[in-house]
Protein backbone atom coordinates (compact mmCIF):
# COMPACT_ATOMS: atom_id res chain seq x y z
CA UNK A 1 0.00 0.00 0.00
CA UNK A 2 1.13 3.30 -0.21
CA UNK A 3 0.94 4.38 -3.96
CA UNK A 4 -2.18 5.90 -5.19
CA UNK A 5 -5.40 3.90 -6.41
CA UNK A 6 -4.20 2.63 -9.92
CA UNK A 7 -8.13 3.41 -11.30
CA UNK A 8 -7.12 7.03 -10.84
CA UNK A 9 -4.01 6.36 -13.35
CA UNK A 10 -6.16 4.56 -15.27
CA UNK A 11 -8.65 7.86 -15.54
CA UNK A 12 -6.03 10.29 -15.99
CA UNK A 13 -3.94 8.41 -18.69
CA UNK A 14 -7.65 8.09 -20.33
CA UNK A 15 -8.83 11.58 -19.88
CA UNK A 16 -12.00 10.55 -18.40
CA UNK A 17 -13.24 13.10 -16.31
CA UNK A 18 -17.33 12.10 -15.78
CA UNK A 19 -19.20 9.10 -15.82
CA UNK A 20 -20.39 10.13 -18.84
CA UNK A 21 -17.24 9.66 -20.54
CA UNK A 22 -16.54 6.88 -18.80
CA UNK A 23 -19.63 5.24 -19.92
CA UNK A 24 -19.03 6.02 -23.70
CA UNK A 25 -15.06 4.65 -23.29
CA UNK A 26 -15.37 1.13 -21.53
CA UNK A 27 -17.90 -0.50 -23.98
CA UNK A 28 -14.91 0.21 -26.72
CA UNK A 29 -12.83 -2.73 -28.43
CA UNK A 30 -10.07 -3.64 -25.89
CA UNK A 31 -10.77 -1.26 -22.86
CA UNK A 32 -11.94 -3.79 -20.59
CA UNK A 33 -8.77 -5.94 -21.38
CA UNK A 34 -6.68 -3.05 -20.66
CA UNK A 35 -8.68 -2.87 -17.13
CA UNK A 36 -7.96 -6.82 -16.67
CA UNK A 37 -4.23 -6.08 -17.00
CA UNK A 38 -3.81 -3.08 -14.87
CA UNK A 39 -5.94 -4.62 -12.17
CA UNK A 40 -3.01 -7.68 -12.71
CA UNK A 41 -0.42 -5.33 -12.80
CA UNK A 42 -1.71 -3.51 -9.69
CA UNK A 43 -1.44 -6.71 -7.37
CA UNK A 44 1.72 -7.54 -8.62
CA UNK A 45 3.52 -3.87 -8.48
CA UNK A 46 1.71 -2.66 -5.28
CA UNK A 47 3.30 -2.81 -2.06
CA UNK A 48 1.50 -3.94 0.73
CA UNK A 49 2.25 -2.53 3.66
CA UNK A 50 0.22 -1.97 6.95
CA UNK A 51 -0.73 2.25 7.06
CA UNK A 52 -0.12 4.68 9.10
CA UNK A 53 -0.84 3.94 12.71
CA UNK A 54 -3.39 7.19 12.94
CA UNK A 55 -5.10 5.27 9.72
CA UNK A 56 -9.13 3.90 9.88
CA UNK A 57 -10.97 1.23 7.90
CA UNK A 58 -14.04 2.74 6.58
CA UNK A 59 -16.95 0.17 7.48
CA UNK A 60 -19.96 -1.00 5.26
CA UNK A 61 -22.06 2.18 4.46
CA UNK A 62 -19.22 4.98 4.04
CA UNK A 63 -16.62 2.33 2.28
CA UNK A 64 -17.43 3.98 -1.27
CA UNK A 65 -19.30 0.42 -2.31
CA UNK A 66 -22.99 0.57 -2.89
CA UNK A 67 -24.98 -2.46 -2.85
CA UNK A 68 -26.75 -4.00 -0.28
CA UNK A 69 -26.33 -2.16 2.73
CA UNK A 70 -25.99 1.04 1.19
CA UNK A 71 -27.18 3.81 -1.25
CA UNK A 72 -25.69 2.80 -4.96
CA UNK A 73 -26.91 5.81 -7.12
CA UNK A 74 -24.56 7.85 -7.89
CA UNK A 75 -25.81 10.73 -5.51
CA UNK A 76 -25.69 8.44 -2.46
CA UNK A 77 -22.42 7.32 -3.53
CA UNK A 78 -20.67 10.62 -3.47
CA UNK A 79 -22.63 11.71 -0.36
CA UNK A 80 -20.83 8.06 0.96
CA UNK A 81 -17.85 10.52 0.85
CA UNK A 82 -19.14 13.44 2.24
CA UNK A 83 -20.43 11.70 5.55
CA UNK A 84 -16.93 9.37 5.83
CA UNK A 85 -14.43 12.30 6.00
CA UNK A 86 -17.11 14.29 8.13
CA UNK A 87 -16.06 11.30 10.51
CA UNK A 88 -12.79 11.06 9.59
CA UNK A 89 -11.05 14.33 8.15
CA UNK A 90 -10.34 16.22 12.06
CA UNK A 91 -8.11 13.23 13.40
CA UNK A 92 -7.17 10.42 10.78
CA UNK A 93 -4.76 10.20 8.17
CA UNK A 94 -5.42 7.50 5.88
CA UNK A 95 -8.93 5.54 5.54
CA UNK A 96 -9.28 2.27 4.26
CA UNK A 97 -12.01 1.77 1.45
CA UNK A 98 -13.33 -1.14 -0.65
CA UNK A 99 -11.88 -1.47 -3.91
CA UNK A 100 -14.45 -3.20 -5.93
CA UNK A 101 -12.68 -2.42 -9.11
CA UNK A 102 -9.59 -5.30 -9.28
CA UNK A 103 -11.72 -8.15 -7.47
CA UNK A 104 -14.09 -7.97 -9.94
CA UNK A 105 -12.19 -7.46 -12.96
CA UNK A 106 -10.05 -10.58 -12.12
CA UNK A 107 -13.17 -12.94 -10.02
CA UNK A 108 -13.54 -16.29 -12.14
CA UNK A 109 -15.58 -16.64 -13.38
CA UNK A 110 -15.61 -13.47 -15.26
CA UNK A 111 -18.95 -11.81 -15.09
CA UNK A 112 -20.46 -10.62 -18.71
CA UNK A 113 -18.86 -8.08 -20.54
CA UNK A 114 -21.94 -5.74 -20.39
CA UNK A 115 -22.57 -6.54 -16.37
CA UNK A 116 -18.80 -6.04 -15.54
CA UNK A 117 -19.53 -2.51 -17.39
CA UNK A 118 -22.06 -1.54 -15.04
CA UNK A 119 -20.52 -2.66 -12.03
CA UNK A 120 -17.47 -0.27 -12.87
CA UNK A 121 -19.86 2.37 -13.53
CA UNK A 122 -21.60 2.56 -10.56
CA UNK A 123 -18.23 2.85 -8.53
CA UNK A 124 -17.43 5.09 -10.37
CA UNK A 125 -18.85 8.25 -8.54
CA UNK A 126 -16.86 8.41 -5.97
CA UNK A 127 -13.18 8.79 -7.33
CA UNK A 128 -14.17 11.19 -9.90
CA UNK A 129 -15.85 13.01 -6.09
CA UNK A 130 -12.64 12.53 -4.93
CA UNK A 131 -10.12 13.76 -7.27
CA UNK A 132 -12.70 16.92 -7.33
CA UNK A 133 -12.25 17.80 -3.73
CA UNK A 134 -8.22 16.86 -3.50
CA UNK A 135 -8.69 13.66 -1.33
CA UNK A 136 -6.95 10.98 -3.76
CA UNK A 137 -4.13 11.15 -1.14
CA UNK A 138 -6.14 10.14 1.88
CA UNK A 139 -7.61 7.05 1.15
CA UNK A 140 -6.48 3.52 0.48
CA UNK A 141 -8.46 0.83 -1.59
CA UNK A 142 -8.68 -2.56 -0.64
CA UNK A 143 -10.15 -5.07 -1.20
CA UNK A 144 -12.51 -6.83 0.84
CA UNK A 145 -13.46 -10.70 1.07
CA UNK A 146 -17.33 -11.63 1.95
CA UNK A 147 -18.48 -15.34 2.08
CA UNK A 148 -22.37 -15.33 2.17
CA UNK A 149 -22.22 -19.06 2.02
CA UNK A 150 -20.39 -19.77 5.13
CA UNK A 151 -21.66 -16.60 6.98
CA UNK A 152 -22.24 -18.06 10.58
CA UNK A 153 -18.53 -19.39 10.90
CA UNK A 154 -16.62 -16.48 9.47
CA UNK A 155 -18.54 -14.35 11.86
CA UNK A 156 -17.64 -16.44 14.51
CA UNK A 157 -14.07 -16.77 13.57
CA UNK A 158 -14.35 -13.05 13.84
CA UNK A 159 -15.29 -12.88 17.54
CA UNK A 160 -19.00 -12.14 16.33
CA UNK A 161 -20.38 -15.30 17.89
CA UNK A 162 -22.28 -13.40 20.24
CA UNK A 163 -23.99 -11.55 17.36
CA UNK A 164 -25.08 -15.07 15.78
CA UNK A 165 -26.53 -15.89 19.27
CA UNK A 166 -28.49 -13.17 19.59
CA UNK A 167 -29.90 -13.50 15.43
CA UNK A 168 -33.63 -14.20 16.80
CA UNK A 169 -33.45 -11.05 19.11
CA UNK A 170 -32.09 -8.75 16.78
CA UNK A 171 -34.22 -9.95 14.11
CA UNK A 172 -37.26 -9.49 15.92
CA UNK A 173 -36.29 -5.98 17.44
CA UNK A 174 -35.74 -5.06 13.83
CA UNK A 175 -38.89 -6.06 12.30
CA UNK A 176 -41.04 -4.64 15.28
CA UNK A 177 -39.39 -1.05 13.89
CA UNK A 178 -39.13 -1.33 10.38
CA UNK A 179 -41.80 0.26 7.94
CA UNK A 180 -43.12 -2.62 5.38
CA UNK A 181 -43.94 -1.61 2.21
CA UNK A 182 -45.31 -2.99 -1.30
CA UNK A 183 -43.91 -1.41 -4.65
CA UNK A 184 -42.67 -2.28 -7.89
CA UNK A 185 -38.80 -1.71 -8.83
CA UNK A 186 -37.62 0.33 -11.13
CA UNK A 187 -38.18 -2.53 -14.33
CA UNK A 188 -41.77 -3.06 -12.98
CA UNK A 189 -41.12 -6.55 -10.71
CA UNK A 190 -43.41 -6.60 -7.38
CA UNK A 191 -41.02 -6.24 -4.32
CA UNK A 192 -41.47 -6.46 -0.42
CA UNK A 193 -39.74 -3.33 1.16
CA UNK A 194 -38.39 -3.09 4.26
CA UNK A 195 -37.11 0.56 6.00
CA UNK A 196 -35.49 1.57 9.09
CA UNK A 197 -33.30 3.59 11.19
CA UNK A 198 -31.19 0.98 11.50
CA UNK A 199 -30.15 0.37 8.29
CA UNK A 200 -28.14 2.68 5.89
CA UNK A 201 -30.98 1.90 3.08
CA UNK A 202 -34.07 0.09 2.24
CA UNK A 203 -34.13 -3.55 1.36
CA UNK A 204 -36.28 -5.52 -0.79
CA UNK A 205 -37.40 -9.20 -2.03
CA UNK A 206 -39.43 -10.06 -5.18
CA UNK A 207 -42.74 -10.85 -4.52
CA UNK A 208 -42.61 -13.82 -7.41
CA UNK A 209 -39.76 -15.76 -5.69
CA UNK A 210 -41.59 -16.21 -2.29
CA UNK A 211 -45.41 -16.90 -4.04
CA UNK A 212 -46.60 -18.88 -0.76
CA UNK A 213 -45.49 -16.55 2.19
CA UNK A 214 -48.01 -13.88 3.70
CA UNK A 215 -47.23 -10.74 4.68
CA UNK A 216 -46.06 -11.93 7.65
CA UNK A 217 -43.99 -14.61 6.28
CA UNK A 218 -42.00 -12.16 4.45
CA UNK A 219 -41.63 -9.60 7.06
CA UNK A 220 -39.57 -12.60 8.63
CA UNK A 221 -37.86 -13.53 5.92
CA UNK A 222 -36.55 -10.30 4.44
CA UNK A 223 -35.46 -9.30 8.48
CA UNK A 224 -33.41 -12.64 8.57
CA UNK A 225 -32.38 -11.96 5.16
CA UNK A 226 -30.96 -8.20 6.13
CA UNK A 227 -29.73 -9.29 9.28
CA UNK A 228 -27.22 -12.42 7.27
CA UNK A 229 -26.17 -9.62 4.57
CA UNK A 230 -25.15 -7.41 7.27
CA UNK A 231 -23.17 -9.67 9.67
CA UNK A 232 -21.68 -10.98 6.56
CA UNK A 233 -20.64 -7.22 5.43
CA UNK A 234 -19.27 -6.51 9.09
CA UNK A 235 -17.29 -9.71 9.38
CA UNK A 236 -15.42 -8.70 6.07
CA UNK A 237 -14.79 -5.18 7.68
CA UNK A 238 -13.81 -6.49 10.55
CA UNK A 239 -10.96 -9.23 8.63
CA UNK A 240 -9.59 -6.16 6.91
CA UNK A 241 -9.04 -3.85 10.37
CA UNK A 242 -7.51 -6.87 12.23
CA UNK A 243 -5.14 -7.87 9.14
CA UNK A 244 -3.92 -3.92 9.34
CA UNK A 245 -4.22 -3.79 12.74
CA UNK A 246 -6.44 -0.99 12.67
CA UNK A 247 -9.43 0.63 14.22
CA UNK A 248 -13.37 -0.06 12.36
CA UNK A 249 -15.29 3.04 11.69
CA UNK A 250 -19.06 1.31 11.72
CA UNK A 251 -21.87 3.69 10.93
CA UNK A 252 -24.49 1.09 10.50
CA UNK A 253 -27.14 1.30 13.92
CA UNK A 254 -27.64 -2.22 13.34
CA UNK A 255 -23.65 -3.26 13.00
CA UNK A 256 -23.51 -1.59 16.17
CA UNK A 257 -25.83 -3.67 17.86
CA UNK A 258 -24.15 -6.89 16.91
CA UNK A 259 -20.28 -4.80 17.73
CA UNK A 260 -22.00 -4.22 21.36
CA UNK A 261 -19.41 -4.88 23.58
CA UNK A 262 -18.71 -4.87 27.81
CA UNK A 263 -15.19 -3.05 27.04
CA UNK A 264 -14.62 0.72 26.98
CA UNK A 265 -14.38 2.86 23.77
CA UNK A 266 -11.09 3.48 22.17
CA UNK A 267 -9.58 6.43 20.99
CA UNK A 268 -10.52 5.85 17.97
CA UNK A 269 -14.39 4.70 18.35
CA UNK A 270 -15.24 8.11 20.19
CA UNK A 271 -12.98 10.56 17.68
CA UNK A 272 -14.62 8.54 14.84
CA UNK A 273 -18.10 9.43 16.78
CA UNK A 274 -17.30 12.67 17.48
CA UNK A 275 -20.58 14.55 15.43
CA UNK A 276 -20.04 18.48 15.38
CA UNK A 277 -22.92 20.34 14.10
CA UNK A 278 -21.25 23.52 13.97
CA UNK A 279 -19.77 22.42 10.64
CA UNK A 280 -23.00 21.48 8.94
CA UNK A 281 -22.58 23.01 5.81
CA UNK A 282 -18.83 23.62 5.54
CA UNK A 283 -17.84 21.91 2.13
CA UNK A 284 -15.68 18.68 2.59
CA UNK A 285 -13.22 20.42 -0.28
CA UNK A 286 -12.75 23.20 2.56
CA UNK A 287 -12.43 21.02 5.10
CA UNK A 288 -9.78 19.01 3.44
CA UNK A 289 -7.78 22.52 2.02
CA UNK A 290 -7.69 23.39 5.23
CA UNK A 291 -6.13 20.54 6.71
CA UNK A 292 -3.45 21.35 4.12
CA UNK A 293 -3.17 24.82 5.03
CA UNK A 294 -3.24 24.49 8.80
CA UNK A 295 -1.25 21.69 9.46
CA UNK A 296 0.68 23.13 12.31
CA UNK A 297 -2.91 23.62 14.01
CA UNK A 298 -4.49 20.55 12.97
CA UNK A 299 -1.77 18.47 15.06
CA UNK A 300 -1.99 20.54 17.82
CA UNK A 301 -6.26 19.87 17.74
CA UNK A 302 -5.82 16.49 16.79
CA UNK A 303 -3.32 15.72 19.88
CA UNK A 304 -5.56 17.81 22.82
CA UNK A 305 -9.02 15.42 21.27
CA UNK A 306 -6.88 12.64 21.60
CA UNK A 307 -5.92 13.75 25.53
CA UNK A 308 -9.72 14.91 26.12
CA UNK A 309 -11.17 11.52 25.19
CA UNK A 310 -8.56 9.29 26.99
CA UNK A 311 -9.23 11.60 30.35
CA UNK A 312 -12.75 11.21 29.80
CA UNK A 313 -12.72 7.61 29.21
CA UNK A 314 -10.51 7.00 32.07
CA UNK A 315 -12.68 8.93 34.58
CA UNK A 316 -16.29 8.19 33.21
CA UNK A 317 -15.66 4.66 32.75
CA UNK A 318 -18.58 5.18 30.12
CA UNK A 319 -19.20 2.54 27.56
CA UNK A 320 -20.76 3.88 24.78
CA UNK A 321 -18.50 5.62 22.38
CA UNK A 322 -21.24 8.18 21.36
CA UNK A 323 -21.95 9.07 24.85
CA UNK A 324 -17.87 9.93 25.45
CA UNK A 325 -17.61 12.25 22.21
CA UNK A 326 -20.69 14.03 22.74
CA UNK A 327 -19.24 14.78 26.31
CA UNK A 328 -16.33 15.87 24.89
CA UNK A 329 -18.20 18.11 22.64
CA UNK A 330 -20.08 19.76 25.13
CA UNK A 331 -17.52 20.00 28.07
CA UNK A 332 -14.49 20.67 26.00
CA UNK A 333 -14.83 21.73 22.45
CA UNK A 334 -18.20 24.24 22.53
CA UNK A 335 -16.22 26.26 25.79
CA UNK A 336 -13.42 26.34 23.91
CA UNK A 337 -14.53 27.60 21.15
CA UNK A 338 -16.77 30.34 22.50
CA UNK A 339 -13.86 31.49 24.79
CA UNK A 340 -12.02 32.06 21.42
CA UNK A 341 -15.23 33.67 20.12
CA UNK A 342 -15.43 35.95 22.78
CA UNK A 343 -12.11 36.67 23.32
CA UNK A 344 -11.95 37.81 19.68
CA UNK A 345 -14.89 40.23 20.13
CA UNK A 346 -13.61 42.02 23.01
CA UNK A 347 -10.38 42.93 21.27
CA UNK A 348 -12.43 43.98 17.90
CA UNK A 349 -14.60 46.08 20.20
CA UNK A 350 -12.04 47.68 22.02
CA UNK A 351 -9.95 48.13 18.56
CA UNK A 352 -13.30 49.55 16.65
CA UNK A 353 -13.63 51.92 19.92
CA UNK A 354 -9.92 53.10 20.17
CA UNK A 355 -9.28 53.00 16.50
CA UNK A 356 -12.83 55.11 15.49
CA UNK A 357 -11.64 57.67 17.92
CA UNK A 358 -8.19 58.36 16.85
CA UNK A 359 -9.51 58.36 13.27
CA UNK A 360 -12.05 61.21 14.16
CA UNK A 361 -9.64 63.47 16.21
CA UNK A 362 -6.98 63.27 14.04
CA UNK A 363 -9.11 64.11 10.79
CA UNK A 364 -10.18 66.94 12.34
CA UNK A 365 -6.95 68.25 14.16
CA UNK A 366 -5.32 67.84 10.94
CA UNK A 367 -8.13 69.57 9.25
CA UNK A 368 -8.26 72.78 11.68
CA UNK A 369 -4.11 72.63 11.47
CA UNK A 370 -4.37 72.97 7.73
CA UNK A 371 -6.93 75.13 7.63
CA UNK A 372 -4.78 77.50 10.46
CA UNK A 373 -1.82 77.45 8.02
CA UNK A 374 0.09 74.82 10.35
CA UNK A 375 2.36 71.66 8.74
CA UNK A 376 0.33 68.67 9.57
CA UNK A 377 2.95 67.22 12.23
CA UNK A 378 2.35 70.35 13.84
CA UNK A 379 -1.46 70.65 13.70
CA UNK A 380 -2.08 67.38 15.60
CA UNK A 381 -3.15 68.91 19.49
CA UNK A 382 -1.57 66.62 22.08
CA UNK A 383 -5.22 65.23 23.19
CA UNK A 384 -5.45 63.33 19.51
CA UNK A 385 -2.18 62.59 19.68
CA UNK A 386 -2.38 60.56 22.54
CA UNK A 387 -5.79 58.97 21.62
CA UNK A 388 -4.09 58.17 18.36
CA UNK A 389 -1.47 56.01 21.12
CA UNK A 390 -3.88 54.33 22.42
CA UNK A 391 -5.33 52.91 19.42
CA UNK A 392 -1.93 51.94 18.35
CA UNK A 393 -1.80 49.71 21.69
CA UNK A 394 -5.34 48.96 20.97
CA UNK A 395 -4.12 47.70 17.41
CA UNK A 396 -1.44 46.30 19.01
CA UNK A 397 -3.10 44.29 21.80
CA UNK A 398 -5.57 43.10 18.75
CA UNK A 399 -2.47 41.18 16.96
CA UNK A 400 -1.14 39.93 20.17
CA UNK A 401 -4.81 38.06 20.80
CA UNK A 402 -4.61 36.93 17.42
CA UNK A 403 -1.14 35.53 17.85
CA UNK A 404 -2.67 33.83 20.65
CA UNK A 405 -5.52 32.40 19.23
CA UNK A 406 -3.76 30.80 16.65
CA UNK A 407 -1.90 28.82 19.18
CA UNK A 408 -4.66 27.82 20.81
CA UNK A 409 -5.94 24.13 20.62
CA UNK A 410 -9.20 24.43 19.47
CA UNK A 411 -7.76 27.13 16.59
CA UNK A 412 -7.88 24.69 13.89
CA UNK A 413 -11.42 23.85 14.61
CA UNK A 414 -12.17 27.83 14.88
CA UNK A 415 -11.11 27.84 11.71
CA UNK A 416 -13.53 25.34 10.35
CA UNK A 417 -16.47 26.85 11.66
CA UNK A 418 -15.37 30.36 10.13
CA UNK A 419 -15.77 28.55 6.65
CA UNK A 420 -19.72 28.14 7.53
CA UNK A 421 -20.29 32.12 7.60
Amino acid sequence: MGDRFWVFDWLEENQITSLAQAATFLPKYGVIDSLKQGAAESLENRPIARPRDLSIVAGTGIDLSGGHTACPSPECMRAQVDELFKRVWHYFDKIIVRDMFTPNLLQDPVAPREALINILLSHLPPLFYLREIGAESLVEFVAKSVCHEHWKRHAEEEGLGAAVDSRSSLTEQLRETAIFFFHDDAEGDPFYWIESPELSSRAGIRLKDYPDLDERGLQRLLVDLVFREHLTQLTGDIRVARHFKLPLGAVSHIHGRMLASAVPPTLADVVFSLNLPILDGVPTKSLIELRQQEHDAFVRFRSSLAKAVTEQVKQSGARDAQAVAEQIRLDVIEPSLAGIRQRLRASEKALANKAGVALFLGALATTCGVLGGLPPPLAVSGGAVATITAANVAVQRHIDERQQVSVDEMYFLWKAVEHSH
